[in-house]
């Protein structure tokens, strides 16, 4: 248990900062007025994520490893950070679509009905909390395991 703490700790975190970053979202109009571009915007998400997942790594690398830590225990490491993120997403989600912003999904279908090429029974099939939940697993998790991947062989000591 000891040894996955950070790695615990750093997951809640990651789940965290998605709720930080669906709050600056409403905050800038991207639940909105902004909408059509809340897709764009919300892909800037990695930045602070690879900040996130740099430290975490670090910090592994310093306190468990003692400074000395191969490509193979670094990249496990931000696996077992992607994973709890994954456990925490939906929890995350949740939060935001109730408390954050709760109209999110009906500006979606509203703004997807103007166009005049869906109906709105197919909007709505599109845009829900399962929907929008797998959209988020389809983008993040990759994200998670590139950036760790990524970090894990520059942090993996050199011998």
């Amino acid at each position: 248990m000891t040894k996955i703490k950070l790695e615990i700790y750093w997951g809640f975190y990651l789940a965290f900062t998605f709720i930080v970053w669906m709050q600056v979202e409403r905050w800038l109009g991207f639940h909105t007025d902004k909408i059509i571009f809340q897709p764009i915007f919300s892909s800037l998400l990695f930045i602070p994520l690879t900040f996130l997942y740099w430290r975490a790594l670090f910090l592994k690398k310093q306190n468990d490893y003692k400074n000395t830590i191969t490509f193979q225990q670094s990249f496990i490491s931000s696996l077992l950070i992607t994973g709890v993120f994954a456990l925490f997403l939906p929890i995350a989600l949740y939060f935001s679509l109730k408390y954050i912003s709760p109209d999110l999904l009906q500006n979606f279908i509203a703004k997807t009905m103007q166009s005049g090429k869906i109906s709105l029974a197919e909007a709505q099939s599109y845009y829900n909390f399962k929907s929008l939940l797998l959209m988020n697993y389809s983008t993040l998790l990759p994200i998670g395991i590139i950036i760790g991947y990524v970090i894990s062989k520059k942090n993996a000591t050199k011998k």
